[in-house]
């Protein structure tokens, strides 16, 4: 991890390490840390030498194979977040994989961290777990709300200065937060191949901070050829605040090839966490507006989350969504 974080901010962020480990044998216990730790790298591949016991995950047991399969599937739903920072990574130099000073310079406790990361400018923050017998880790979090990347639930941190809390890691989790203010973008079908995930609608996960606010953005391109330099390619931003989100494209491809380029823009669910300290209202209904067509989508609540299914609203098109 500290080899990675190094290349990726003197501008080499292309980097990742043999999963789960190029030479000897490691226990199935670390193979699943190691994959846990794995699918956040840039570059993320299994490779090991040609006189170590196979391991391809679908050779172990369960509950073994079962968690390294998640953590595989994790990787695939979050690759509309991680090819968005590899975009940003291309253009302005801005690291996949952060070191916690990176994004918190004003806290002089974050420059001594290795061992925790954030995943670009998306506001997931890592730390897994790579030793044995571990199933307990401290992370430091700088004054916020973070919501935990599976159950979304809050921690929130009060005061001025950067907090070490105690976080649960039995050995089927990876200790990964999302900082209030983002939203990030994932892809939830199970396919065999990110090529076979084109037709796939999106999913929005909405954090927002202690003001209700929160923004995330979208690179998206063919995935496999150079027309991008021609202009080929959508980007998009996404915005809570004020009780609506909205999204608006500041880069559209061409007409006659859109589809070609983009695959499928449908949005097909929009999932808002909230905590203690968020004053976000929504009723059972909510209100879609893109271009002069104006229409009301059901809302679920369950527990912290407000879920907003099929607001029938797409990635390459202006909308706001108002509570």
């Amino acid at each position: 991890v500290p080899m990675i974080l190094t290349n990726n901010i003197v501008g080499l962020p292309f980097i990742g390490a043999d999963i789960a480990g190029f030479s000897g044998n490691p226990d199935p216990e670390l193979i699943v840390r190691w994959y846990q730790a794995g699918l956040w790298y840039p570059f993320f591949r299994a490779h090991a030498h040609i006189d170590t016991k196979r391991r391809e995950p679908y050779l172990f047991e369960d509950p073994i194979k079962s968690i390294v399969r998640h953590s595989i599937q994790l990787r695939y739903k979050l690759l509309p977040t991680f090819y968005t920072a590899f975009h940003k990574a291309s253009v302005n130099g801005y690291p996949i994989m952060n070191p916690m000073f990176y994004e918190k310079s004003a806290f002089a406790a974050m420059y001594d961290i290795d061992d925790q990361f954030y995943l670009s400018d998306s506001g997931i923050i890592v730390k897994p777990i790579v030793s044995r017998k571990t199933d307990v880790t401290a992370m430091i979090f700088a004054p916020g709300i973070y919501y935990d990347l599976e159950t979304l639930n809050a921690t929130i941190i009060s005061g001025e200065e950067v907090q070490t809390l105690r976080v649960e890691a039995p050995l089927e989790k990876v200790p990964a937060f999302i900082e209030g203010g983002h939203i990030i973008t994932k892809k939830e079908r199970y396919r065999r191949s990110s090529h076979l995930m084109v037709r796939d609608p999106y999913t929005l996960i909405i954090a927002p901070d202690v003001n209700d606010e929160a923004h995330g953005s979208l690179y998206v391109d063919d995935g496999k050829s150079f027309e991008y330099k021609e202009g080929q390619y959508l980007e998009t931003n996404f915005k809570l605040s004020n009780n609506v989100i909205s999204n608006k494209p500041s880069h559209l491809p061409g007409s006659n090839s859109k589809y070609e380029t983009v695959g499928n823009t449908l949005i097909e669910t929009l999932i808002i966490s909230t905590s203690e300290l968020n004053h976000i209202t929504v009723n059972e209904q909510v209100k879609v507006t893109e271009g002069l067509e104006e229409w009301n989508v059901d809302v679920q609540h369950d527990g912290n989350r407000i879920i907003i299914t099929n607001p029938l609203v797409h990635i390459d098109q202006e909308w706001c969504i108002t509570f």
